[in-house]
């Protein structure tokens, strides 16, 4: 496949101080034209009725534009280019023992340029062209019909991001920065067990655990922000009429009730930092009717 862009964006700040009436930014019109010619290519073989492999090579790119919110005064309207990538996968999907596994994997690597970071300068967050990233890992998940009422999910994931150039004379990120919501390692595991009952309908459990490595909540890799590694259980037990018109399901998140940062926000030159938490344990009740 191939897909071509073309893109003229038009921008005209208008950005005032509210208390002195200032301009932060001329009142100019700034223009950006992006170009953008993306090819992919993918190629898959069928070994037999349950085992394929599959491997495909494609190019991407994020618009650019400019930053929109400036609060320090700027000699112009700041622009940022096009974010591109070139994407590497190959993996393998399968159909194991009778149909009664299922196991997919899968390795890539991704090549980023102009790579898109918010930079904080001063008290202004500014979307700049950093560098040059790359971010290879792999992936592997297996579903399991253990027997004919229980199903087991298990999925492993690893992560290897970095920045192999900083270009930007401005960035706050150096070389040796860790991607921001990048962990390096996650997991998950999950059991579903189903008991037909004798009345009609049936019962299921459920519960799962999910398991992150270290998260960094900005580009910046702000301490105050830095999420150490988490692991949250999550159950449920869920009653489905015979009808499958009725479902009740009770159930619980967060079980153990970890406080962890979901995102944050380092305002550094206010000398200021703000982090927002997940939701705390939680217990709800679901009434599904379907008509």
């Amino acid at each position: 496949g191939l897909r071509y862009t073309k893109e003229n964006k038009d921008y005209r700040p208008v950005h005032r101080d509210l208390v002195s009436g200032v301009l932060l930014v001329p009142d100019d019109v700034a223009e950006l034209d992006i170009t953008d010619t993306s090819p992919r290519f993918g190629v898959e073989y069928r070994w037999n009725e349950s085992f394929f492999t599959y491997a495909s090579v494609s190019k991407g790119f994020k618009s650019g534009g400019f930053t929109g919110r400036t609060v320090d005064p700027q000699p112009a309207a700041r622009p940022f280019k096009p974010e591109k990538v070139w994407a590497y996968e190959v993996g393998f999907k399968s159909d194991l023992a009778d149909g009664r596994i299922r196991l997919n994997g899968a390795a890539y690597y991704t090549d980023y340029t102009n790579l898109q970071v918010v930079n904080q300068e001063g008290i202004t967050p500014i979307t700049v062209n950093a560098g040059k990233a790359e971010i290879k890992g792999g992936e592997i998940e297996l579903q399991a019909l253990v027997t004919d009422d229980l199903v087991l999910n298990v999925g492993l994931s690893y992560t290897d991001a970095k920045y192999s150039e900083i270009t930007d004379p401005f960035a706050t990120i150096n070389i040796n920065s860790k991607f921001a919501n990048t962990p390096e390692f996650s997991s998950t595991a999950g059991l579903d067990y189903t008991h037909d009952l004798e009345g009609g309908g049936s019962i299921m459990l459920h519960g799962d655990w999910n398991y992150n490595s270290k998260i960094y909540n900005n580009a910046e890799n702000t301490p105050e922000l830095t999420q150490p590694a988490v692991h949250l259980f999550n159950a449920s037990v869920t009653y489905s009429h015979s009808s499958e018109r009725l479902q009740l399901a009770f159930g619980g998140r967060n079980l153990s009730d970890d406080r962890y940062i979901i995102s944050g926000f380092g305002q550094t030159g206010l000398g200021f930092t703000e982090g927002t938490y997940a939701r705390p344990r939680e217990w709800y009740l679901t009434l599904r009717l379907n008509s």
